[in-house]
């Protein structure tokens, strides 16, 4: 059996990343008068929403560390025990509403077929 070169994995030219570069939810450049409406909203929309989503994230990852903390100092002291699950709990469920906050938005905004992360185009064609 005789192997071509070219179908090797080790030997493709393999991009790391997309071509048109790497982006996040929304616009990211900085807002400058020239701009429509549609696309002065949906900036600060998309740069509120990452805020948020990302101070969630820091939140919980602080809150873990907090309830470890709690579980360790605890020993058998059955109240502080009950205070760090209570913690773990409450910032777990916290997560998961974050999370499931964002899977929710995304099926809505496939369902309705309007892109919520690019409210630009959804804004310039509404009527007034």
């Amino acid at each position: 059996m005789v192997l071509n070169n070219k179908n090797l994995l080790t030997q493709r030219e393999v991009p790391l990343a997309p071509t048109k570069g790497l982006h996040g939810p929304g616009p990211l450049n900085p807002l400058t008068s020239n701009q429509s409406l549609g696309t002065q909203i949906a900036h600060v929309v998309s740069m509120v929403i990452g805020f948020l989503t990302v101070l969630a994230g820091l939140w919980f990852l602080i809150e873990t560390v907090i309830s470890g903390y709690l579980f360790i100092i605890a020993g058998n002291d059955q109240e502080k025990l009950k205070e760090a699950k209570q913690r773990l709990g409450q910032a777990l469920i916290g997560f998961i509403v974050v999370i499931g906050a964002i899977i929710l938005g995304n099926l809505v905004s496939y369902i309705a077929g309007v892109d919520f992360l690019n409210l630009a185009d959804f804004v310039d064609t509404l009527s007034f």
